[in-house]
């Protein structure tokens, strides 16, 4: 049986991209078990646009959309979403991303098969803002081909492999970062391929599932140049 799947998405006044991430996760080959919403305090009409759309697609049963009374910022609304999921996989997802069909199933499948990963990292392409492919030789690089597997403390060191857009962790071991994260004031991301890495379970797959969006609008870098 598969592992439940929960995705988190995070909004903030992203309505120009918000359709085709939408569409690319409401179209995964194999559906998300819950998708958590969470809009914090868009004045561009993201969160009418968010509401028309669940309703538009019947998607009241498994979506459910969340908007905070304060503007909490980028990674506090990560982590308050995170905390309200009640899958066993936490994917995390940005607003103005494209993710491939099949990222979900593939996921799903990864944990599944190795019950020792405490978190799973994806390659990425990058596009721009009107879609169109963007790679640089960094993108490149990271997306070389090799096997998936394990990243060892060293490697994580080394290559930095925690990208939040391209990101997934089980619930569990996210939640004991928490307490860390918001004690320190790090980004919702930062310390998730340490940690996991440091236990021996921190894994990569080697299949591009994110179309990572990069524009002027963008909340974290690095800039691709």
């Amino acid at each position: 049986m598969m592992c439940k799947m929960s995705v988190l998405l995070t909004v903030y006044n992203g309505a120009e991209f918000l359709e085709e991430q939408l569409d690319s996760i409401r179209l995964q080959t194999r559906a998300p078990d819950e998708v958590l919403i969470s809009d914090d305090g868009s004045i561009d009409g993201s969160q009418a646009f968010i509401s028309s759309y669940l309703a538009r697609h019947d998607l009241g049963r498994t979506w459910f959309f969340h908007q905070n009374t304060v503007n909490l910022g980028y990674s506090e609304n990560f982590i308050s979403t995170a905390l309200r999921a009640s899958g066993d996989v936490l994917v995390f997802c940005d607003q103005d991303d494209v993710w491939t069909t099949e990222k979900v199933e593939t996921l799903a499948r990864y944990y599944d098969t190795h019950p020792d990963a405490h978190a799973v990292i994806s390659t990425f392409v990058v596009i721009d803002g009107n879609g169109k492919r963007a790679d640089t030789l960094f993108t490149r690089l990271r997306s070389r081909p090799g096997g998936s597997g394990p990243i060892s403390f060293t490697q994580q060191l080394r290559g930095n492999y925690s990208v939040g857009f391209a990101l997934s962790a089980r619930k569990d071991f996210y939640r004991r970062l928490v307490p860390l994260i918001r004690e320190k004031r790090l980004d919702f991301d930062v310390p998730v391929g340490l940690f996991a890495a440091m236990e021996n379970g921190y894994h990569i797959v080697r299949t591009p599932l994110v179309r990572r969006r990069v524009h002027a609008g963008n909340v974290s870098g690095p800039m691709y140049t």
